[in-house]
């Protein structure tokens, strides 16, 4: 049975066939870019910038951290404060709060 494996890094090559995936480090980048420009667009010199993540041991959200907080450094900015949400709906509205 051919497994085509998606976003996931298995451990074991030999477990899948094909693997299809993003690249997370670049959705960070692409993510800290929007919000530094935003932000500088309008001025605002000292951000406070929170990030929450799905769930923070994950390689990809470390991936996608790791390109936020890059990307955010262009602008002059960092993050503040990361919080993990689990990747639920409850615990991200709860974290949000």
């Amino acid at each position: 049975i051919p497994v085509i494996n998606l976003d996931r890094v298995f451990p074991d090559k030999l477990s899948y066939r094909t693997w299809i995936g993003g690249d997370n480090y670049g959705m960070g980048v692409a993510a800290g870019h929007y919000i530094g420009k935003k932000l500088k667009d309008k001025g605002v010199a000292s951000p406070v910038i929170l990030e929450i993540q799905g769930i923070a041991t994950l390689p990809l959200t470390q991936d996608r951290s790791k390109g936020f907080e890059d990307a955010l450094k262009t602008y002059g900015f960092s993050v503040t404060a990361k919080q993990d949400a689990q990747f639920t709906v409850e615990s991200g509205t709860k974290v949000a709060a």
